[in-house]
Formats: structure tokens, C-alpha cells, sequence
């Protein structure tokens, strides 16, 4: 049985600095993120990051 590669594209984001010094940074987070995609045999065509932008408030 032949089984066709998933493309998949994946997605870190971090909104606060206690986040990150929580260990969930984007590094780490892309860093499982592609060990995750490795484990399932997932081809990783696209990253996305959203580096610490809170959509809390509308008012810059």
C-alpha cells in the first residue's frame, strides 16, 4: 500500500513575554512542531510565526 505524504504547514505563536520565559517560545515551539511532523512522515511546506502581537486590545 502506497501512502501519499502529507504537506502540512505549521503555526508558532507567542503573545505575552511570560510565554516565552515559560519555555513556549517560538524556537521551541517550531522545534516540536517539525519533531511532531518527522514523527508522521509530514513534509513541512510552509511556517507561520506570530511573534508577540495580543489581540487583547484594538488601540496600538
Amino acid at each position: 500500500m502506497v501512502t501519499e505524504i502529507q504537506r502540512v504547514a505549521i503555526y508558532a505563536r507567542i503573545s505575552t513575554e511570560e510565554q516565552a520565559k515559560e519555555g513556549f517560545s517560538i524556537t521551541a515551539q517550531l522545534q516540536t512542531l517539525q519533531q511532531y511532523a518527522q514523527i508522521y512522515n509530514w513534509e513541512v511546506v510552509d511556517k507561520y510565526v506570530d511573534g508577540g502581537i495580543s489581540g487583547k486590545s484594538i488601540t496600538s
